[in-house]
């Protein structure tokens, strides 16, 4: 009987496992069998904490280890203590844990041989002490001492344990994309043979989401765990996963939701006397206060779990309520007070190298040195913070990055603030570029970090499942969205179905795709190169200036750089007069092309859209006149919500700016500087035409073709394969692209063999001296925290093209056949893209004055600017077309 109780246990049937000890302990005590009772002490107490049944089972251990020293039984003695020890742990008693495994030590020490099958075990459970202690280093230092054993005696789920262990140490140190690899590894082989361990994987990787802000993801893992986790069967699991769904649902401002679940979990935490868990539960009730700004209750509820802390020595806690008591005083006003409770943060914090801690810390400085009009240590603290945000993110992946960032803004801002307030211009904009620069500057430079590897056994069965759920996906999304397939398909999955179908398989598409980019991404990626502002000048001439726009959320500002001086400029209107007209301005074109280039409908738009944009250029445009004369070449670096504004057809009240001068777009200004790829002459034309629905691609892929030479892939050639070719000077595709405002991640190109999306892009050397995308939708972008953007553009420029001509809307196939058509002539006869770029938009416009600039101005240039390197006058047309 007590063989079937050890078994349930490992089941995790824990209340079946207790009762059937239990049974098993009364048969031996019948049977005059003290060894045997005491035995069953040692299984009850693997599962006392999860069923709150903690006292009895230490009441018994007690009376179970005295048996055990009575007769000699060293070793079972030794395994009662480990029980012990981890129950204490559990529980959050680490000191308490910690002399108890010091007596298992000892012991196992003393059992020579027997005593050391146990050296794993005890390493784990150690570290595991040592790290709910906050003493990082040293529980490492076990973990990998456990792994080492392991290893040499063959035991894979034992290395497999140590494994998550160590992850865990990674997640609190941020080192974010090293812990998410292994757990997202290890959870199956965890689950097949310990479901608890499996659990707290589970819990390390909400813990994972939480750092990140990945907050719908925390709370969907917790509840899942939560929902199986029952109070009555499940309370520890289940309590302790509710403060961490109350700290997600915080996240998602559902401030409520946060609360209950903190009050669902306190009884049950009361109920198992876990104190500490208690006093944990009481800090994020402070926290999520403090978010409300109920200042009185957050400190009120810091103050009592801060106690709790410093008696037991959590540091970790302790260092998090200082800090939350710091905020609670700035916010109050108290600035010693403050400083005070911020130093004992920082102290901790340091000791424990726990980036996020540290980051709020230096927060906490900066706004302190604000308060007290102390600039310079305000600067050093913020510099400080923006500094780690910068290390940190260096160490995460491409999916990873918008999430971290989004709540590690406030020291650039913060930085930037002040630099504007004392007229620091090249500060300011170093500052911001700088930000801005690190990303692109670190792919661009390191675009191996991107591809996945092909040849690996952990990559090669995601590759795989990631081809199947793209080709299901993309039928069921067609289903759902588009009729004339479902009525070709002949489906009789309903709409509605069709798009759950499809969104349960995105969801699987970005876990796979998250998995491929952690799997690949084997080193830190490089910090940027220092910027300077005089090799930037240098890449401008007389007749070219670069704008560079930043907002704080309300003001905005605008940096204009030319070859010899750089200027800054406050903007007259705020960000949300600015976004209401961009909106207006959205809504203006989307109604134009619904209407019809030559519809009456259209000509009226046309007069509103021109009141629009006279607005805009009032805001943006007009009050940089004076650094704008003689300027031919207007060099914009968009921010924010700016991203999404077609520069070019801002309008001064006789003209559109691309009238007046050319126009490119960057992402960063540091671009400006980058060296473009050279490449042979010629072009790779891609042309698809959509079942049909695309007359006119086939020829204006043609076209490109005929005048400057290379090959064709049409419609069946028209793959994904072919990207595979050795760049040339100019990549064209020609082809029904679609932008997922609902999810960016999936905007894409249609080729014959399914959707092209970012992740395809990165995959291939796309080191084009220009690409051209001939389809709807192609430049449009979400733009995320750090302003970083989101869409297939940046995936064509990551991938290492040199500039890129995209679409911000749907366009007309029969115009953009002429558009590209002169395009090309321009640049064959050795105008700059940018020059090119113009000049097909104006002949559109003089073929058709009273023309809707939606119709005309959808395409813009974003990258490098110049002529293509050389062109080739006289070559022989090399075609590969396919019907």
């Amino acid at each position: 009987m007590m063989s079937r109780g050890d078994a349930l246990k490992l089941l995790n049937r824990r209340f079946e496992a207790w009762s059937t000890l239990e049974q098993a302990g009364e048969l031996y005590l019948s049977a005059g069998d003290e060894i045997g009772w005491a035995r069953t002490r040692i299984g009850k107490l693997g599962v006392c904490v999860q069923i709150n049944r903690v006292n009895e089972a230490m009441r018994d251990a007690y009376t179970a280890r005295a048996i055990f020293t009575r007769h000699s039984d060293w070793e079972r003695t030794l395994r009662l203590d480990i029980n012990c020890a981890l129950a204490e742990s559990l529980l959050g008693n680490h000191d308490s844990s910690l002399a108890l495994y010091q007596r298992a030590l000892k012991t196992a020490q003393e059992l020579g041989e027997t005593g050391d099958s146990y050296r794993g075990l005890l390493h784990i459970n150690v570290g595991y002490a040592q790290q709910g202690l906050g003493e990082l280093r040293e529980a490492l230092a076990q973990y990998r001492q456990a792994h080492s054993y392991w290893e040499a005696h063959g035991d894979s789920v034992g290395v497999v344990m140590a494994d998550f262990n160590i992850a865990s140490i990674a997640q609190a140190q941020g080192h974010y994309r090293d812990a998410l690899r292994v757990l997202y590894r290890i959870h199956e082989p965890l689950r097949k043979h310990y479901e608890s361990e499996a659990d707290s994987a589970q819990r390390t990787l909400i813990e994972c989401y939480l750092h990140l802000n990945r907050f719908e993801d925390a709370r969907d893992l917790a509840n899942a765990i939560i929902q199986r986790a029952s109070p009555e069967k499940a309370p520890y699991l289940r309590a302790i996963t509710l403060i961490q769904l109350a700290i997600a649902e915080a996240g998602l401002a559902e401030f409520d939701a946060a609360l209950a679940a903190i009050e669902q979990a306190e009884p049950l935490l009361e109920a198992l006397n876990a104190a500490t868990w208690h006093s944990i539960l009481r800090l994020r009730r402070a926290q999520i206060y403090w978010m409300q700004a109920k200042l009185p209750a957050a400190r009120a509820e810091v103050e009592h779990a801060l106690d709790e802390f410093v008696a037991s020595g959590q540091r970790i806690y302790q260092a998090q309520a200082y800090l939350l008591r710091g905020q609670i005083a700035l916010a109050e006003g108290d600035l010693q007070a403050a400083r005070a409770s911020g130093k004992l943060a920082h102290r901790i914090g340091r000791a424990l190298r726990d980036p996020n801690l540290t980051y709020h810390v230096h927060m906490l400085f900066g706004e302190i040195g604000e308060a007290e009009q102390r600039t310079q240590k305000a600067l050093r603290h913020y510099r400080a913070a923006a500094t780690l945000v910068e290390r940190v993110q260096r160490r995460l992946i491409l999916t990873l990055r918008p999430g971290f960032l989004g709540d590690k803004q406030d020291a650039l801002r913060a930085l930037l603030r002040i630099y504007l307030q004392s007229g620091a211009v090249e500060e300011a904009f170093i500052t911001l570029e700088r930000a801005k620069a690190q990303v692109w500057f670190s792919y661009l430079s390191q675009r191996d970090q991107l591809r996945w590897l092909r040849d690996d056994p952990e990559t090669l069965p995601l590759i795989e499942e990631l081809s199947q759920l793209r080709e299901e996906h993309h039928w069921f999304y067609r289903v759902a969205s588009d009729q004339v397939f479902r009525e070709q398909q002949h489906a009789v999955v309903l709409p509605e179905q069709a798009a759950h179908e499809a969104a349960v398989r995105e969801e699987r598409m970005r876990a796979v795709t998250e998995q491929l980019y952690l799997l690949s991404a084997q080193r830190d990626i490089s910090p940027a190169p220092a910027l300077n502002i005089s090799d930037m000048q240098r890449c401008l001439d007389e007749s070219t200036r670069l704008v560079a726009y930043y907002n704080d959320g309300e003001c905005l500002w605008a940096f204009v750089l030319s070859s010899t001086n750089i200027e800054i400029r406050a903007l007259p209107d705020s960000v949300q007069f600015v976004d209401q007209l961009l909106e207006k301005m959205q809504a203006n074109i989307g109604r134009a092309l619904r209407a019809g280039a030559d519809s009456t409908d259209a000509t009226v738009l046309h007069k509103f859209f021109r009141d629009i944009s006279l607005k805009l250029h009032k805001t943006l445009i007009a009050p940089l006149a004076g650094c704008l004369e003689d300027c031919s070449r207007l060099v914009i670096v968009p921010y924010g919500s700016l991203h999404y504004l077609p520069f070019h057809l801002l309008y001064s009240g006789s003209d559109y700016l691309i009238e007046q001068m050319e126009v490119v777009i960057l992402p960063t200004a540091g671009l400006i500087m980058r060296r473009p790829p050279v490449q042979p002459p010629g072009a790779l034309a891609l042309a698809h035409r959509w079942e049909g629905r695309l007359e006119y691609t086939r020829e204006e892929a043609q076209r490109v073709v005929n005048r400057l030479g290379g090959r064709l892939y049409a419609d069946a050639k028209a793959n994904r394969d072919a990207l595979r070719n050795a760049p040339c000077q100019v990549l064209h595709l020609a082809a029904h692209g679609q932008y997922r405002i609902d999810q960016p991640d999936f905007s894409h190109i249609l080729l014959e063999d399914g959707p092209l999306y970012t992740d395809d892009l990165v995959q291939n050397d796309l080191s084009y001296e220009l690409v051209t995308l001939s389809a709807c939708e192609t430049g449009r972008s979400r733009i995320t925290a750090g302003d970083e953007l989101v869409g297939l553009g940046r995936g064509f420029l990551f991938a290492g093209a040199g500039a890129l001509i995209a679409s911000l809307w749907r366009v007309n196939d029969a115009l953009t056949l002429d558009l590209m058509g002169t395009l090309y002539d321009y640049l064959y006869a050795g105008a700059s893209k940018a020059a090119a770029m113009r000049e097909a938009q104006l002949a559109l416009l003089r073929a058709k004055p009273g023309l809707h600039p939606a119709f005309w101005g959808a395409f813009e240039l974003i990258g490098n600017a110049d002529p293509l390197t050389y062109i080739e006058y006289e070559t022989e047309l090399q075609e590969e077309v396919e019907d």
